[in-house]
């Protein structure tokens, strides 16, 4: 296959647009376009990070399995930009724009007529992002930046499937590093699940980028591993005994560079490989103490970026007792496809609630919440929602983020009993919850601050702030989540029916096997007003006889 690459796209924005506005009508396969395609077809995903821009280009089959028909890749330095001065210059915003219609241009070669363009660290940390976005439609592209969560979870998915035809065990009781140039995922699995996911400043290129070489980045990059405390915090989410072996699974460019001064070169996204842990210390000891040198001719940005590598490869591999370290071969850009087709062949399914659950949990614990209570509520959210689910309009993925509020509902007790729903909003809104994206977010942390007797005010910053849309999902999660809050009621076992629930005409009974309710039915008149409001029902409680 010839991956050679035909000249960039240079001139004004007018030129690029008049090469791109075929593409503008149907490249995107994004949300939204899952039911529209039907395989066999080419498809292309072009991921913008810090330092390179990188297209890969797959062919899809009548079964939505891929191949991979082309990979290229180019250099470009938007780091510098970002990380030092915090924006990209409109120079590089017109040369990227250029690259990337470059790439499209080679898609549409293949025929391909629907693909993705992605941006993670860089331009998702840049001030004029929304600049950036409209310079690409003006060119007639659509760029769709990462969050940080949805990159994380991507990816953790895309790995996790990946791995269970190869290290089926892997991910039993593992840390994983997701290292791009830009930034650093640190994530905790125990039991098979997610329960601790943070997202650290500590990309291989990024300390370089901002201080320059002359500055000792590697210094900084130690000294801002030490003071995270991010293995304790591990330790704490994973509920891990002392000396307790985890594997130590590194995906990203940086650590696939490592494993092929192993020898162990990984083609495909499917690939995975376990490293010899002695051979492999004694690599990154050498790549992180001598930056490259000995290992023959190395680009200095390369040596760099793996000395950095090594450094927090280093940081985990000896705070964390190995029993094994596995290189999966996956790519972000193998990873925004699985997700695509995962949609498209089962739309609906959320795989990652489970992972959201146990980190949910998990943060619960650091702030010493009643783990039962919060189990209960989020039995009794959940029994509600689907109740109402038929007769009333609600937003994607509203189970998901009922869940999420109810684990956390009264975190903020940790702080203080009285305002504990103020708390609960502060503690939540400096928590990045992965898979949900920053609006789920805010809309998770708002239905927390209302689920006590207040209701929601244009005077209060935290409500005021919201879009249209956003206010209308948390006045429905609030209303759900208080009552749930009012009910308290205990769920002996998953499949039995210690709630029921019936809705006749504008009554929605609430049926519970207890004699005395006169405690919860004084907590629903309190706390039920605002479901009442809502969805218009009037709620009424009763035993079962």
């Amino acid at each position: 296959m010839n991956t050679s690459i035909r000249k960039p796209v240079t001139g004004s924005v007018s030129d690029i647009r008049e090469l791109c506005v075929v593409n503008s009508m149907k490249q995107n396969f994004s949300a939204g376009a899952e039911h529209e395609v039907h395989p066999p077809f080419q498809t292309g995903v072009i991921d913008i990070g810090a330092h390179t821009v990188r297209m890969d280009l797959f062919e899809l089959n009548r079964s939505w399995q891929a191949e991979k028909l082309e990979s290229l890749s180019r250099p470009f330095n938007l780091g510098a930009d970002v990380f030092r001065h915090g924006y990209i210059s409109v120079e590089n915003i017109s040369k990227l724009i250029g690259m990337v219609g470059d790439f499209c241009d080679r898609i549409r070669e293949y025929g391909g007529s629907h693909y993705r363009i992605v941006a993670t660290s860089a331009v998702r940390e840049a001030f004029n992002k929304e600049l950036v976005i409209d310079r690409f439609r003006e060119a007639g592209l659509t760029l769709e930046i990462l969050e940080g969560t949805t990159e994380v979870t991507l990816t953790y998915q895309a790995v996790r499937e990946a791995l269970s035809g190869n290290c089926n065990s892997a991910l039993e009781n593992a840390v994983m590093l997701i290292m791009g140039s830009g930034s650093l995922f640190v994530i905790g699995v125990s039991r098979g699940v997610m329960c601790f996911c943070q997202e650290m400043q500590s990309g291989t290129m990024r300390f370089n980028d901002a201080l320059g070489s002359s500055e000792h980045p590697i210094e900084q990059l130690r000294r801002q591993l030490k003071s995270q405390r991010v293995i304790r915090l591990l330790d704490e989410a994973m509920c891990r005994e002392e000396k307790q072996p985890v594997s130590l699974v590194i995906v990203g460019n940086p650590a696939r560079k490592l494993a092929a001064m192993c020898g162990k070169s990984l083609q495909h996204e499917n690939d995975c490989t376990v490293l010899d842990l002695k051979e492999f210390s004694d690599i990154i000891d050498a790549c992180e103490h001598h930056h490259g040198k000995g290992f023959g001719k190395i680009d200095p940005d390369e040596a760099a970026e793996l000395s950095a590598a090594a450094v927090i490869v280093r940081h985990f591999f000896d705070s964390l007792p190995c029993r094994e370290i596995i290189c999966p071969g996956m790519t972000t850009r193998g990873a925004v496809l699985r997700d695509w087709v995962r949609r498209c062949r089962m739309p609906g399914v959320d795989p990652f609630r489970t992972d959201l659950a146990a980190v949910c949990r998990a943060i619960g614990r650091r702030y010493d919440f009643d783990g039962c209570h919060a189990l209960n509520v989020a039995s009794a959210s959940s029994l509600i929602y689907l109740k109402l689910r038929p007769f009333f309009s609600f937003p994607e993925h509203t189970g998901l983020l009922l869940e999420a509020a109810s684990y956390l509902h009264d975190i903020g007790r940790f702080v203080d009993f009285r305002h504990h729903h103020k708390h609960s909003w502060y503690l939540l809104s400096n928590i990045r919850l992965p898979g949900l994206t920053a609006s789920e977010h805010r809309i998770v942390a708002a239905a927390v601050r209302y689920h006590g007797r207040s209701l929601p005010r244009e005077a209060h910053q935290e409500y005021s702030s919201l879009s249209a849309d956003e206010k209308v999902a948390v006045l429905k999660l609030a209303a759900i989540l208080r009552v749930a809050d009012a009910l308290d009621i205990t769920f002996p076992e998953p499949e039995c029916g210690a709630l029921k629930l019936s809705l006749r005409g504008r009554v929605l009974h609430l049926i519970v096997d207890e004699s005395d309710l006169s405690s919860r039915k004084y907590s629903l008149k309190v706390k039920g007003g605002l479901f009442e409001q809502v969805f218009g029902l009037e709620l009424k409680l009763q035993n079962g006889e």
